[in-house]
């Protein structure tokens, strides 16, 4: 079941981080909220506490927030998640 989990977070964070980029290329400030909104539930679900703070960061920002930051804000999520993938791929390979 863990497995399952795992794979699933991996899945679902990783379109919807592709989605994110895309919505970030035409400054859809809607829709960038709206995927970093479910990736904060998901990384809180996971204890991925950092990932969830920053995606809560792009959740509340509005859009008179520069495309600058929420790039910033983006590329930290893109780094998280690839942490987070990492430790729970470690994880996944030493439990069996």
């Amino acid at each position: 079941m863990l497995a399952e989990l795992i794979d699933a977070f991996k899945t679902d964070t990783e379109i919807r981080l592709q989605r994110i980029r895309a919505a970030l290329e035409i400054a859809d400030v809607a829709r960038l909220r709206s995927e970093a909104h479910t990736i904060t539930g998901s990384a809180r679900q996971i204890g991925a506490e950092a990932l969830a703070e920053v995606c809560q960061q792009v959740e509340l920002a509005n859009a008179l927030t520069p495309l600058a930051r929420f790039s910033g804000l983006v590329l930290r999520m893109q780094e998280l998640f690839g942490e987070v993938a990492c430790a729970m791929s470690s994880y996944r390979s030493f439990r069996g």
